[in-house]
């Protein structure tokens, strides 16, 4: 037992010493978050329903075979009709793998978001690295995420993240048909409050009449329904809570510096989105 364990401990200090591994690394093809949608011939979400792994020898090798097995839940890119995929893959054990796609899937009931590729010789499997995704609260988390690039650029597994919600937000509310619903105008007052990240508030203000109006007008009339890109602010933002009389709901906004808007209620973001400018000379008057 000692021995053995001595062994794994040996094992495990060779790879992770191993010059040749930055270099294998290096010498993977580059794709870019925008590339990895591109080439994925289907985009899915589902569950992890099944992950067995065997043993697999013939006379000259000695492979770990594993199958997955995903319910279908929504099909983001591609025409899938099935409403379960299982996911093959084999994996010699006397050999270094080079490729880095690793087949290493998040525990049974886990939503999923998979990139995949339909292979001519194989069959449909993950895209590349960086192809499973764990689905939690709405949010895109790559699943044992890896570090891409070369001497022009760079990706961190956040990147892909930002692109894959992006991507995964803007299909669900075209498959959802959600739309952004108008405000209506005259509303009571319109309070503002400048933030300083994480939430500090800098100051508010509370706008009427007219003023309010010309919110409420830009909201409707002056931005792109969908953002193109995810907004991640760094510096000061705007709530902006609109107030109406009895008989409607507030509607609550966050503006951030990026350009883009956040309309709370639905979760949808508005690009470009009201203009930071514009509060701010509220706030210089």
């Amino acid at each position: 037992m000692r021995k053995t364990g001595l062994f794994l401990m040996g094992l495990v200090c060779l790879t992770l010493l191993n010059p040749f591994l930055p270099q294998l690394r290096a010498k993977m093809s580059v794709f870019s978050p925008q590339d990895m949608i591109r080439i994925s011939d289907y985009i899915v979400v589902g569950e992890i329903k099944k992950d067995v792994t065997t043993k697999k020898r013939d006379a000259e090798n000695t492979a770990t075979h594993k199958e997955v097995t995903i319910s279908i839940e929504s099909v983001l890119k591609g025409d899938m009709a099935q409403k379960e995929i299982v996911l093959q893959n084999d994996i010699r054990t006397d050999i270094m793998r080079t490729d880095g796609v690793d087949f290493n899937f998040p525990k049974k009931g886990t939503k999923v978001m998979l990139l995949l590729r339909n292979y001519e010789s194989s069959g449909i499997s993950l895209a590349y690295a960086n192809s499973i995704c764990v689905i939690k609260k709405g949010k895109v988390q790559v699943y044992d995420g890896m570090r891409f690039g070369n001497n022009d650029v760079i990706f961190e597994p956040n990147d892909y993240e930002k692109a894959y919600q992006t991507f995964y937000d803007k299909r669900k509310r075209e498959i959802s048909g959600e739309t952004f619903k108008p405000l209506s105008v005259n509303p009571e007052y319109i309070i503002v409050m400048k933030k300083q990240p994480p939430n500090k508030v800098l100051g508010s203000l509370v706008l009427l009449g007219e003023q309010a109006n010309q919110i409420v007008n830009e909201i409707n009339t002056s931005h792109k329904l969908i953002a193109s890109k995810s907004c991640d602010p760094s510096n000061d933002s705007f709530d902006v809570v609109v107030h109406y009389k009895k008989g409607l709901k507030d509607r609550n906004f966050t503006v951030f510096n990026c350009p883009g808007t956040i309309d709370q209620a639905s979760g949808i973001m508005i690009e470009p989105g009201i203009s930071v400018q514009n509060f701010d000379k509220l706030f210089k008057q």
